[in-house]
């Protein structure tokens, strides 16, 4: 997503009921079409920021239960 599309996402999740309401009055199929697919790429990046979340996570339990064990055996 280039800088134009990440304003136009960023207006669309900040702005105001009355002021939506007035975008979508004024839109076009095409215009509404295409905040969609701002939408849903935004949503497919926040799914794959997760997934990438959960895994960072699940090394790092891996690392501390990996490290718990270890430190039985340590003087």
């Amino acid at each position: 997503m280039d800088k134009w599309d990440r304003d136009n996402l960023n207006f669309l999740l900040n702005v105001d009921e009355e002021t939506f309401e007035d975008f979508m009055a004024q839109s076009s199929d095409d215009d509404i079409q295409y905040a969609i697919e701002l939408i849903q790429t935004h949503k497919a990046e926040l799914m794959t920021r997760e997934l990438e979340l959960y895994d960072e996570l699940a090394e790092e339990n891996g690392l501390v239960q990996a490290q718990a064990l270890l430190s039985k055996f340590r003087l």
